[in-house]
């Protein structure tokens, strides 16, 4: 039992021995499930409200019911939900306060965007 150690470096801790996990850009627990919940419904509205605004609108909220999607899931597709975070972002990035949206969505879900 004595055989475990955590060290930290530019990624944040890294966790070694035996029955050790990696959690890093997990949603974990009830706090984070409801803030990415509440993410995704404030994103919901703003894409309600800026949709007519976006070139593709349509295409914006087939993507953001493929994250919820996922999001919802008990093992999410990370590439799926990290690929279609991207595309969403691109296809909001006209709008300042729906690309501020989505990557509040991405940080709570743990995916990076460029």
């Amino acid at each position: 039992m004595g055989d475990f150690s955590i060290s930290g470096g530019n990624y944040g801790p890294i966790n070694t021995g035996s029955g050790s996990q990696d959690n890093r850009g997990m949603t974990i627990g009830a706090a984070e499930s409801a803030a990415s919940a509440d993410a995704l419904a404030r994103l919901e509205r703003l894409l309600d409200e800026h949709a007519p605004r976006l070139e593709e609108g349509e295409e914006a909220r087939e993507d953001l019911a493929d994250v919820r999607t996922q999001a919802d899931k008990e093992k999410p597709d990370k590439r799926r939900l990290t690929d279609t975070l991207k595309r969403l972002s691109e296809r909001v990035a006209a709008v300042g306060a729906l690309a501020a949206a989505v990557k509040e969505v991405a940080d709570k879900l743990g995916v990076h965007l460029p």
